[in-house]
C-alpha cells in the first residue's frame, strides 16, 4: 500500500465492503419503475403495492440495485 496516500486503506476497505449489484430476475421491478410504467405518483404506487403484497397478489424481495442501494423489488405472486 502506498505510504504517500493516507486514504488508500480507506478506499480499499470501502471497495471491499460495498455491496455488489444483484442480478435482478426478469419480471421484478422496484416501485420507482412501476410508478413510471403506470404513470402514477410514487406515493400512490406505494399504496397500491402495499395492498397487493398484503393480499398476496405481489411478492416482495430485496435486491442490491445497480446503483448499489438495497431496494425492494416486486413481481406477481
Amino acid at each position: 500500500m502506498p505510504d504517500d496516500d493516507p486514504n488508500a486503506l480507506l478506499a480499499i476497505i470501502r471497495d471491499a465492503s460495498s455491496p455488489q449489484p444483484d442480478t435482478i430476475p426478469d419480471g421484478w421491478k422496484n416501485s420507482i419503475e412501476l410508478a413510471d410504467q403506470w404513470g402514477l405518483s410514487h406515493s400512490r404506487t406505494d399504496a397500491i403495492i402495499f395492498a397487493a403484497v398484503r393480499k398476496g397478489v405481489l411478492q416482495r424481495r430485496k435486491f442490491v440495485a445497480p446503483d448499489g442501494r438495497r431496494r425492494y423489488y416486486y413481481a406477481r405472486a
